[in-house]
């Protein structure tokens, strides 16, 4: 008998190949993703340090006075935006 749905490794086209392959690295990733959810806190904290050092990294190389402007850019786009603060 030959069954259509056990084909071997060899009667699989090279699209099918990649589909499958495709499957199982998405597959990969979403179990990534599930496992890393439950740590909200550790994420928000893991951002708040790359932004930081980000931060740092334009003050040590290029001053204070251009991380000053990006400060006060942030202030202008939020004053033309509409929205106050009180």
């Amino acid at each position: 008998m030959n069954d259509s749905s056990n084909l071997s490794e060899s009667d699989t086209t090279p699209l099918q190949s990649l589909t499958n392959n495709y499957v199982k690295v998405q597959r990969q990733y979403q179990q990534i993703l599930d496992r890393w959810t439950p740590f909200v806190l550790k994420r928000w904290l893991a951002t708040a340090g790359l932004l930081a050092v980000f931060m740092l990294r334009i003050v040590l190389a290029q001053g204070v006075r251009y991380f000053l402007f990006f400060i006060w850019l942030a202030d202008e786009f939020g004053f033309c935006s509409g929205t106050s603060v009180s």
